[in-house]
C-alpha cells in the first residue's frame, strides 16, 4: 500500500476531503494531509485531522514539505484551484501545498491534480496551458465533472484510482479524429468526427496511471497524451498504428478513418464552375489489417444504422475484445448512446451522456482486462 500525501486548497469542494481520505484509508494507504489557509475556510482541521495521520497547515524549520516528499508515494492535490495549478505549472511555492508538491514531482513521486472552479474558469486558457503544462512535467490530471456550469471534484472512487493507478505499467494506443483524403491541392473528403471521444479517453486512460499514444487525425477537441502522432490519410494512420502495436497491452480504435479516397488526385485546383466524375476506392481497414495479428486487449468503434447488429457484424470479420457502436447521427455530436459489446456479441454496457461519461465505462472495462503493471489481457 502506498503512503499518500492531499494538497487541500481554498475550493468549496474541500469539504470533500474528509470522506477522500477516509476512502484511502479503507484501501489501505497512509494519509497525510498538507492544506492551505485558504483551505480552512471550507473545511475544519478538526475533521482532515480525524481522517488523516497528520494534518500540516504550516511549515516551520522542521522543512515539512521535505520529510513530505521523501515520504510519500503519491500526492493528490485535490480540490486544485486555478490559483494553485498556475503556481504547480510555474513553480511558485509560497503555500504549504504548492512546496510539498513541487517537491514531490522533483523527488520522482506521482504528482496528480484535480482540478474544481467554475466551467469558465476550467475552460479558460490559462487554466488549459497550466495544465498542459503539469501533464508535460509528468503530472496526471483527474478531469472534473461539467455539471451545472461547474467543474466539479472528479469523484472520489475516481480520485482513489488514479493515485493508485490502476493502469500503471500499461501503454495504451488509441487513434482519434477523422482522416483526410485529397481530391485536389485543396479539397479533401473527409467526416464531421471532432475527436472528443479519444480525447475523453485519452484522459481517463492516463488519469488510471496508463501510458497512452494517440494516432489521430485533425482534431477540434484539445487531446493529451504521452506521445501524440498526427497524420492526414487512412493510409497514414495505418502506417503509424502498425509501427507501434508491437509495444503496446492495447489498442482502442476510436478514429473515424474516410472510407473512401479518390482513385485519382487531381493536380492544382479543380475549376469549382465545372461539373466532375471522382471515382473512389476504398481505403484500408485499419482493425481488418492490425487486430488479426495482435494479442493485446483490442477496442474497436463501429458506427451503424443498427448499432448492436452492425457491431455483431465487425465480430463475425474481426476479432475483437470489445466493440463500442452508435448511431451516426450522434458523430459529432456532444452527447450520445452507445452499446458495449464484448468478443461473444453480447452487450455488457449501455451508455447514454456526454462522451465522458463513454471515457470512464471503456476505463473500468479495460482495467478489468488489463490490470495494472503491463499484466496485458487475454485475447484469445
Amino acid at each position: 500500500m502506498a503512503n499518500v500525501v492531499v494538497g487541500v486548497t481554498g475550493s468549496v469542494a474541500a469539504y470533500r476531503v474528509p470522506d477522500l481520505c477516509l476512502e484511502l484509508s479503507r484501501r489501505g494507504h497512509e494519509v497525510r494531509v498538507v492544506a492551505s489557509e485558504e483551505a480552512l475556510r471550507f473545511v475544519g482541521r478538526d475533521a482532515l485531522g480525524f481522517a488523516a495521520e497528520e494534518v500540516i497547515t504550516e511549515l516551520t524549520e522542521r522543512a515539512e514539505h521535505v520529510e513530505l516528499a521523501e515520504w510519500a508515494d503519491a500526492v493528490l492535490v485535490a480540490p486544485a484551484t486555478l490559483n494553485t495549478l498556475a503556481k504547480l505549472a510555474y513553480g511558485i511555492a509560497d503555500t504549504p501545498v504548492t512546496l510539498t508538491a513541487l517537491a514531490s514531482l522533483g523527488a520522482g513521486k506521482r504528482l496528480v491534480v484535480a482540478p474544481a472552479m467554475s466551467e469558465h474558469m476550467y475552460r479558460s486558457p490559462p487554466a488549459r496551458r497550466a495544465l498542459r503544462r503539469l501533464e508535460e512535467m509528468g503530472a496526471v490530471v483527474v478531469p472534473p465533472r461539467l455539471e451545472e456550469g461547474k467543474a466539479k471534484l472528479a469523484e472520489l472512487e475516481e480520485l482513489v484510482r488514479a493515485v493508485e493507478g490502476e493502469l500503471s505499467g500499461v501503454r495504451i494506443l488509441v487513434t482519434g479524429g477523422p482522416t483526410l483524403e485529397p481530391l485536389d491541392d485543396v479539397r479533401v473528403i473527409t467526416n464531421p468526427s471532432s475527436g472528443e471521444t479519444a480525447a475523453r479517453i485519452c484522459e481517463q486512460l492516463r488519469a488510471a496511471g496508463a501510458e497512452v499514444i494517440l494516432v489521430h487525425g485533425p482534431m477540434r477537441e484539445e487531446a493529451r497524451a504521452d506521445e501524440r502522432v498526427e497524420v492526414r490519410t487512412t493510409e497514414e494512420m495505418l502506417e503509424e498504428v502498425r509501427k507501434r502495436v508491437g509495444d503496446v497491452d492495447a489498442i482502442v480504435m476510436a478514429a473515424a478513418p474516410s472510407d473512401f479516397r479518390p482513385r485519382e488526385r487531381a493536380r492544382g485546383k479543380l475549376d469549382s464552375r465545372s461539373r466532375h466524375t471522382v471515382e473512389l476506392v476504398p481505403t484500408p481497414k485499419i482493425i481488418e489489417e492490425v487486430f488479426p495479428e495482435f494479442d493485446g486487449v483490442k477496442v474497436a468503434f463501429k458506427v451503424d444504422p443498427e448499432p448492436v447488429k452492425g457491431a455483431r457484424r465487425l465480430l463475425e470479420r474481426v476479432p475483437c475484445d470489445l466493440v463500442v457502436a452508435n448511431p451516426p447521427e450522434t458523430l459529432g455530436a456532444e452527447e450520445s448512446e452507445w452499446w458495449i459489446l464484448d468478443r461473444d456479441g453480447e452487450v455488457v454496457e449501455r451508455v447514454r451522456g456526454p462522451k465522458t461519461e463513454l471515457a470512464r465505462v471503456l476505463r473500468d472495462l479495460l482495467i478489468e482486462r488489463l490490470g495494472g503493471d503491463g499484466g496485458g489481457g487475454d485475447s484469445s
